[in-house]
């Protein structure tokens, strides 16, 4: 096996620039999970909630720093967030039952 022709020319500017840490309490819940991010961005963060396989349930503006499951047998699911239209960071939420 031979490579031949590569060429590693730097890395793109700025690639994590947009990534915003945030926590999820209570993770896994039977009910609302509340987001902690740091930092508070400005700007508008929409969240967008996804089913284990990779399906759309819900996108919403994040206005209280909160997402209902209440909707939702238990189970996986994937929370998205996202800056000004931007993605910004991914977790995971576990579903529970009461």
């Amino acid at each position: 096996m031979a490579i031949d022709n590569i060429l590693i020319d730097g890395y793109v500017e700025g690639a994590n620039a947009g990534a915003m840490d945030f926590m999820l309490f209570s993770n896994p819940s039977s009910d609302v999970v509340y987001i902690q991010l740091n930092p508070v961005p400005v700007g508008e963060l929409k969240f967008r909630l996804l089913d284990r396989v990779g399906g759309l349930l819900e996108e919403e503006t994040l206005d209280d720093y909160k997402v209902s499951l209440r909707n939702y047998s238990a189970g996986m699911y994937v929370l998205q967030l996202f800056k000004d239209g931007k993605p910004v960071n991914t977790r995971k939420i576990q579903k529970t039952t009461r």
